[in-house]
């Protein structure tokens, strides 16, 4: 039985309004957890003495709230890196969209790429599902229905370079149809296979 570990986002918000009825957001946590002892044959519960907070360089552990709120968490296993996707809340101290990495050997967290976002200025603000080819260190994020240009977008690892389009929402055959998933496949031995 293989004793593995998982990472998972943990943001919180708190929804408020002030004495004049106007909305108020503001971002309470900006977590990832890591479960340790994660087996086949683990049982409802018998998890939660083996979850701890990653230390994501902010108070408490969060990830600082100016660099946005998680949205989405992938992990490269060949370099022991996690790879965090945010996005920013107009009106909170999230004010900024981006990708950030963690390394787990170290604690360090450093910005892949990250922009500032307003609310004239929504590129790559609703960025949810990431993942990471661990041979080439190219990613591929999606970025989601409340982005001003929803699709499919792609950077490398080791360039603070925006990242850049490879497939629009609005390309696709069903109208009205955004991404709201990502998985990655190994390209190049289908293509071996079907040689």
């Amino acid at each position: 039985d293989l004793d593995h570990t998982a990472y998972f986002a943990a943001p919180a918000f708190k929804h408020g309004f002030t004495t004049s009825g106007a909305s108020v957001n503001s971002v309470t946590k900006n977590l990832i957890y890591q479960v340790s002892n994660v087996t086949s044959s683990a049982t409802a519960g018998s998890l939660t003495s083996h979850v701890t907070a990653l230390n994501l360089g902010g108070a408490d552990d969060n990830l600082p709230f100016a660099d946005g709120v998680i949205t989405g968490v992938t992990l490269d296993s060949k370099t022991d890196t996690l790879y965090i996707t945010t996005k920013a809340i107009v009106g909170t101290a999230a004010t900024h969209a981006g990708i950030y990495a963690y390394d787990i050997t170290t604690g360090d967290v450093s910005t892949v790429w990250s922009e500032s976002v307003s609310s004239d200025s929504q590129a790559l603000n609703d960025m949810t599902y990431i993942t990471v080819d661990p041979t080439t260190g190219d990613y591929f994020v999606s970025d989601g229905l409340h982005a001003a240009n929803p699709g499919i977008y792609t950077g490398n690892v080791g360039s603070s370079a925006a990242p850049t389009e490879l497939y629009a929402d609005s390309s696709s055959p069903d109208s009205g149809a955004f991404t709201e998933g990502l998985a990655l496949g190994n390209v190049r031995r289908a293509m071996d296979q079907a040689l």
